[in-house]
């Protein structure tokens, strides 16, 4: 799995949760703005993201550790 097949996910996330992109930045323990150049591709996920992620969904671990080993 790929950066961007996780923000996707995470986008698809958002939406069933019903939250609007501040809130969801927040639960990550990011910027909105960041949460936003990370959809649209100007960003890609970093250590300091991963790990918000990880916070806010445990569940995620596998797909994490998947980017990981690819970007390794």
């Amino acid at each position: 799995m790929n950066g961007q097949a996780i923000i996707e996910q995470l986008e698809t996330r958002r939406k069933e949760l019903g939250m609007t992109d501040e809130a969801f930045a927040r639960l990550l323990g990011i910027s909105r703005p960041l949460w936003s150049q990370l959809r649209s591709g100007r960003r890609r996920l970093t250590l300091a993201v991963l790990r918000g992620i990880l916070r806010a969904f445990p569940d995620w671990e596998e797909a994490v550790l998947a980017l990981l080993r690819e970007e390794a």
